[in-house]
């Protein structure tokens, strides 16, 4: 009976590396400038899609025997403060590597994208946006732009203060009486972990996460209302 081995990618050792590199900047050399064909109307400028760089880059790293892993490493939720009103905001970091045919890899790569929480798609913008990103300035890849930005990247830039809203007095109460089964020692055990100094810093967020979690630790005791 032949025994099949998983094959996993594997950072490139010296030689193996020459060739990835090498690979890479062959890339680099075809891919030239990308053109704009799409148009943000509110702030009026031109840009190249999503579509069309993965278009313009796709074929050639294929040609060169490359290819672009992406893997989404974790998502944190905020809020940001824009026109008087608070909105919910996302911070997604994702890991990139490229391998070639051989199966020999770069180093993971990490890129951080922050983009409102409008529902499913924010996710998908913010993947986009990484991508693109990491494409563009790993193989050079100039679009003539002035202001190299479009929908997704208008988002992710958007620099308006971070605002952190935190649980009432009534929710505070809430979480002593739920932690009531610990000593103190163990509260502020448990605060640390939670990256807060206190309960008054605690967000909206996790409230309810914080709750369920305190009485699942504590099952015989009679279950907070969240």
């Amino acid at each position: 009976m032949t025994e099949t081995k998983k094959r996993t990618p594997k950072v490139s050792k010296p030689e193996a590396h020459k060739t990835l590199m090498a690979k890479i900047a062959g890339a680099i050399v075809q891919l030239g400038v990308l053109g704009k064909e799409s148009r943000n109307a509110f702030d009026k400028y031109d840009y190249a899609s999503i579509d069309k760089f993965l278009e313009h880059v796709r074929g050639v790293i294929g040609s060169a025997g490359l290819v672009v892993l992406q893997d989404e490493i974790s998502v944190e939720h905020f809020d940001r403060q824009s026109g008087g009103k608070i909105k919910p905001w996302q911070t997604y970091v994702y890991e990139f590597s490229i391998v070639d045919t051989e199966g020999n890899s770069t180093k993971a790569l990490r890129r951080t994208v922050s983009v409102p929480f409008n529902g499913a798609q924010a996710s998908g913008s913010a993947q986009s946006y990484a991508l693109k990103q990491f494409l563009r300035s790993t193989f050079l890849i100039a679009t003539g732009d002035k202001v190299e930005l479009n929908d997704a990247d208008a988002m992710a830039t958007d620099n308006s203060p971070v605002v952190k809203k935190t649980i009432t007095l009534e929710q505070q109460k809430n979480i002593d009486s739920a932690m009531s089964f610990m000593s103190e020692e163990e509260k502020q055990a448990e605060l640390k972990k939670w990256n807060i100094e206190t309960l008054a810093d605690l967000s909206v967020r996790r409230y309810d996460g914080c709750m369920k979690y305190l009485n699942k630790m504590d099952p015989g005791k009679a279950e907070v209302k969240v």
